[in-house]
């Protein structure tokens, strides 16, 4: 039966419209960026999960900044002066310590020292 040219056609047609429905149908899926969500209830993974959000939330999470390039001697106020617009937004840790690096500060202090 399947030798048959209609019939074959026809499973081929069949075949690409399940193919192009289960296409739209992953397109509607809405993407969740956790991967919790599929951790079962009881899991080991899970337990630590929470056992580390739990103690260490509060350490806060390391971002880096990157600067692009450009006029780096026109923006040096601003890359010196970055600290301060850190230190202005609640959301991020206090920079003091070791908690901030800023290699546009530790050149501008290395030209006031004469050592560049």
């Amino acid at each position: 039966v399947l030798v048959k040219k209609p019939v074959a056609a026809g499973i081929v047609c069949l075949c690409l419209g399940f193919c192009g429905f289960c296409s739209y149908q992953a397109s509607l899926l809405s993407v969740q960026d956790t991967q919790r969500k599929f951790l079962p209830d009881d899991s080991y993974v899970l337990g630590t999960l929470e056992k580390n959000d739990f103690h260490f939330s509060s350490l806060g999470t390391r971002a880096d900044l990157m600067t692009l390039p450009g006029d780096y001697f026109g923006s040096q106020s601003a890359l010196v002066g970055l600290r301060g617009v850190l230190d202005a937004n609640p959301h991020i840790l206090p920079t003091t310590g070791d908690s901030y690096r800023n290699w546009a500060e530790s050149f501008y202090d290395a030209c006031a020292a004469g050592v560049v």
